[in-house]
């Protein structure tokens, strides 16, 4: 959302959605960021402060000059979605894993369209090599296999689709991973 040449954000609020505008000073605001609002001033609430974030998901962008960019703020956990199909690449994972490493975020792969695969227990003995303590989840969202397993990973008050303010933060990740958010969502997540 652009207003004036000046960045605004659609924020979720406990009663509802607001918008809110940065000052020229202002830094760019990120997925799961906490801010401190003013009143409203035409239509537009005021971004008096950024929260200390408490972790920070990182990548470097694209192009001749990297620079680091914030993909989620304060976050508690990444879910890392692998079709264990044509999708599945443990050096890829490797470099999630160092991500949520370094941004102190608890990372659980779901190796998706699981149904899909000829040998499920060869991918997963590769992921265990990459990283053997790794929560891993199988799951078909044709046959429904893993589905009830990732619902028991879910606690109160976390979401893994950061789309409104809750206390606790997650984020669904991956090459695939736009594919599959909606039909994650058509299983009542």
């Amino acid at each position: 959302m652009r207003g004036q040449g000046r960045p605004s954000y659609r924020l979720g609020l406990s009663a509802g959605a607001v918008a809110a505008g940065v000052g020229a000073e202002g830094e760019s605001l990120a997925v799961g960021d906490w801010v401190a609002l003013l009143p409203a001033e035409k239509g537009l609430h005021p971004i008096a402060a950024l929260l200390p974030r408490r972790s920070a998901f990182v990548r470097k962008t694209a192009g001749e000059r990297a620079v680091r960019q914030i993909v989620a703020a304060n976050l508690d956990r990444l879910f890392i979605a692998m079709a264990v199909s044509e999708d599945f690449n443990p050096r890829r994972l490797e470099r999630y894993l160092t991500a949520c490493a370094n941004a102190d975020v608890a990372p659980t792969l779901l190796l998706t369209k699981a149904d899909l695969a000829d040998d499920l227990d060869a991918r997963i003995a590769a992921v265990r090599a990459v990283a053997p303590d790794l929560p891993c989840l199988p799951l078909s969202l044709v046959t429904g296999v893993g589905i009830d397993a990732l619902r028991a990973t879910l606690q109160p008050g976390e979401t893994f689709c950061p789309r409104r303010l809750l206390r606790r933060w997650q984020i669904l990740a991956g090459e695939c991973a736009v594919r599959h958010r909606p039909a994650v969502g058509r299983r009542g997540f």
